[in-house]
C-alpha cells in the first residue's frame, strides 16, 4: 500500500497544524511537521509516495499521478445543484457508481 504522509505549510497558524494532527491520528497515517523543508525532502526522508497538505481552508492530496483537493466553497456549489435537481456534476464526472469507494479529505470537517 502507498505511503501518504500529513503535513502543513512552511508556516502554519496553530489551528492548522493542530488539524494536520487530528487528520493523521484519524487516518492512522504519520503527521510529520513541515518546518523548512519542501515536500519532496519529506516524501525522500519519510519514504512517502503522497503527501497530504493541510493549508489554512483547504485539503490537497498530492500523489504521484495528479493532486486532489476540497475546498468548503465547492460544497455549496454541489449542495445548490442538487437542491435544483441538476444532480452532482463532480459524482458524474468522477463516474462514481454505488459501492465505490471514495477518500473524503474532509473528514466530515467540510459539512
Amino acid at each position: 500500500m502507498e505511503k501518504i504522509i500529513v503535513t502543513t505549510v512552511r508556516k502554519p497558524d496553530a489551528e492548522s497544524e493542530t488539524l494536520a494532527k487530528k487528520i493523521a491520528e484519524k487516518l492512522g497515517l504519520q503527521f510529520v511537521p513541515r518546518e523548512k523543508y519542501s515536500l519532496d525532502f519529506l516524501k525522500k526522508n519519510f519514504f512517502a509516495e503522497s503527501v497530504l497538505l493541510i493549508k489554512n481552508n483547504l485539503l490537497e492530496l498530492m500523489m504521484p499521478d495528479g493532486d486532489f483537493f476540497f475546498h468548503p466553497g465547492i460544497a455549496h456549489l454541489r449542495i445548490k445543484n442538487l437542491r435544483s435537481g441538476e444532480g452532482d456534476r463532480l459524482v458524474k464526472a468522477a463516474k462514481i457508481f454505488p459501492g465505490a469507494k471514495i477518500l473524503d479529505c474532509t473528514l466530515g470537517l467540510g459539512s
